[in-house]
């Protein structure tokens, strides 16, 4: 009698390697999102955690787009940085962060200062998650908000009383 595997064992085990694949490649998939959420959830921390100490510092808040004064002294007389070892290179979906010290009306009304953190590219999905995580899971209120049309997330710091 012949020791050979039949097409019906050999279709067998296919379809279980296949289902196997299948199992290991969803679990790869959303360990390397939950990473990419986490790396921004970290960022943002990281920033707003350097952007209060530089105020504490100095007085006063970054200037808008100021990055240099997170790593280097930009002029503050009793800057004690650098707050940041660097400044991030980049999200994990290729955009980019931004510091943001304006009156744009972000996350209250427009005309009083406020100071965020941008980031650009995000995905929908991953910002339905770090808005869940940092803050109360609706990107229209709270700390932190989403742009779906733009793809943009921003995590707020300080606002100044009206």
């Amino acid at each position: 009698m012949s020791k050979t595997f039949t097409l019906i064992e050999m279709m067998v085990v296919i379809a279980i390697i296949a289902v196997l694949s299948v199992i290991i490649g969803s679990q790869a998939f959303n360990a390397v999102r939950k990473a990419n959420d986490g790396r921004v959830e970290t960022d943002f921390r990281s920033i707003k955690t350097a952007a209060m100490a530089y105020n504490v510092d100095t007085g006063n808040w970054p200037a808008n787009a100021n990055t240099l004064g997170f790593v280097h002294n930009d002029g503050q007389p009793s800057w004690q940085g650098p707050y940041l070892e660097r400044w991030p290179a980049g999200n994990p979906w290729s955009g980019n962060y931004t510091w943001v010290n304006d009156s744009s009306g972000t996350f209250t009304a427009s005309g009083i200062n406020e100071r965020y953190i941008t980031t650009n590219s995000v995905p929908g999905p991953s910002a339905v998650r770090i808005d869940r995580d940092l803050d109360d899971s609706n990107a229209a209120t709270g700390m932190v908000r989403y742009n779906n049309g733009t793809g943009v997330l921003s995590l707020s710091v300080s606002y100044d009383v009206n």
